[in-house]
């Protein structure tokens, strides 16, 4: 505690500096930013209903935190920071404190579950869970992978879509490595268009490497990522967002996921460490571009759909069209639709 003289005279009694925001420095905070700084400290204590010895620790500590500074100015004063960079000063330590509590959660929860999982626990703690559970956000995604890759110890079967931040891409990919290393065995379906990507590519291949089996669609709508069967977490977005994040462990909902990941797995196109780009895509590619073509979708809206350029989708077509001998873009889909 800190102990200062009040206006009268009588003892008034602070917190020890830290960096925790109390509600009156927020408030001699919000008084600097209306009137542009702060040139009388009996003004501010006036108009917030403090002693003047109040006011002037509250400023003592929002200069200690860089949300106030001193003005070096012959008249003096104190002037506030912009306020983006005050709400980022304040929330920086509390996202950073989140972020850690949750890998520590992770890594707990994972030695939990492994534990669980070795010694018959599972079966009986899967009766006593929520058949569906939803928690939203990106760190709680890579919790749970993580969480659940250690648990398990047979298969893992994953729908990966593409994302547009590579980062993203590579923390989820990560989750896997661990149980690639202790032998667990991996199947994951990406989009075509990671096959053109150069980080994407660099990361199948280590995929591939570690001893996982990989293919490709034209495309993938959301993550769904299976444990041996029993487990499944469902993700809608990516984990620098707030993603939609769902843990499934009702029997038939995981089999009916199973199911859906099989009918992707088995009208993918295999990938090998060797086979990089559309080239082995091209026919599933070119079936799924001419089934959009004939139902009228414009270049740009078939794009969007497959997750790839414009530029590179109209290349596609071009081919397509060639290939089939046709004049227009709805002749060359209702031919290619009628030969499938």
């Amino acid at each position: 505690m800190k102990e200062v003289s009040g206006m009268h005279g009588e003892s008034v009694s602070f917190p020890a500096p830290g960096r925790t925001v109390d509600t009156h420095a927020i408030d001699v905070y919000c008084y600097a930013a209306r009137r542009g700084g702060i040139q009388s400290v009996a003004d501010v204590a006036l108009e917030l209903s403090l002693d003047q010895a109040e006011v002037l620790y509250w400023l003592e500590q929002l200069v200690d935190m860089g949300l106030i500074v001193a003005d070096s100015g012959p008249e003096g004063g104190y002037a506030p920071v912009d306020l983006d960079v005050a709400a980022a000063l304040l929330t920086y330590p509390m996202e950073r404190e989140i972020y850690q509590r949750r890998e520590l959660i992770a890594r707990v929860k994972g030695s939990f579950g492994a534990l669980a999982q070795s010694s018959g626990y599972t079966a009986k703690a899967r009766s006593e869970h929520p058949a569906v559970e939803r928690i939203d956000g990106g760190e709680v995604l890579l919790g749970f992978l993580k969480e659940s890759g250690e648990a398990f110890r047979a298969e893992i079967l994953v729908l990966q879509p593409n994302m547009d931040d590579d980062d993203d891409f590579d923390k989820i990919l990560e989750c896997y490595q661990s149980p690639l290393d202790r032998g667990v065995k991996l199947r994951i379906v990406f989009p075509h268009r990671c096959r053109s990507n150069l980080r994407s590519r660099a990361a199948m291949k280590k995929l591939i490497a570690a001893g996982a089996e990989v293919r490709t669609v034209s495309r993938v709508p959301q993550t769904v990522v299976l444990f041996d069967r029993e487990f499944a977490v469902i993700a809608c977005g990516a984990p620098s967002d707030n993603c939609a994040v769902t843990r499934v462990r009702a029997d038939d909902v995981v089999a009916f996921l199973t199911d859906h990941f099989h009918h992707f797995w088995d009208t993918a196109s295999p990938l090998d460490a060797g086979e990089f780009g559309y080239a082995e895509a091209a026919e599933s590619l070119h079936q799924d571009i001419a089934k959009l073509m004939a139902q009228g979708f414009t270049d740009e809206a078939v794009a969007r759909k497959l997750g790839m350029s414009v530029r590179t989708c109209r290349r596609h077509i071009a081919a397509l069209m060639g290939s089939l001998d046709a004049v227009s873009r709805f002749q060359a889909g209702v031919r290619a639709a009628s030969t499938t």
